[in-house]
């Protein structure tokens, strides 16, 4: 299907933060592709840029609990379940309506055909912001 609308709802949307970033007093970049890789120097960035405090020990801690395989664990648990229903899966039987997916960069190809992924690739090279890093 075409699925150009909501990209292009999405990218508009993106590119107003992009056209307004350097009017902001103070703004800071994460993005998702590099928390996967460096979880201890982004958060530590991100902690910093908040003026957080945190020590290696605290630092060390927050990444392994919050990993994929801890969340996903916790997940199955029903350890969310205190969060509310939006927090639960709506299908036990499905590992898509779970919050806890894959965490897989990229992850997205993997639900549609080589052309609806190039396409959108396409579309996000011509319309989203460089700030963004996804040239």
């Amino acid at each position: 299907g075409d699925n150009g609308g909501s990209i292009q709802a999405v990218t508009d949307y993106l590119n107003l933060w992009a056209k307004e970033a350097d009017k902001v007093e103070h703004f800071h970049l994460l993005r998702y592709e590099d928390l996967r890789a460096e979880p201890h120097r982004e958060l530590r960035k991100l902690l910093d840029f908040m003026q957080v405090d945190a020590s290696e020990e605290h630092l060390n801690a927050a990444v392994e609990y919050s990993s994929y395989e801890n969340m996903k664990k916790m997940e199955s648990k029903q350890q969310f379940r205190l969060a509310g229903g939006r927090m639960m899966p709506r299908d036990k039987d499905n590992p898509d309506s779970y919050k806890v997916r894959r965490a897989k960069v990229g992850g997205y190809r993997d639900y549609f055909t080589d052309e609806e992924v190039a396409a959108l690739d396409r579309q996000l090279a011509e319309r989203l912001d460089p700030l963004f890093g996804y040239r």
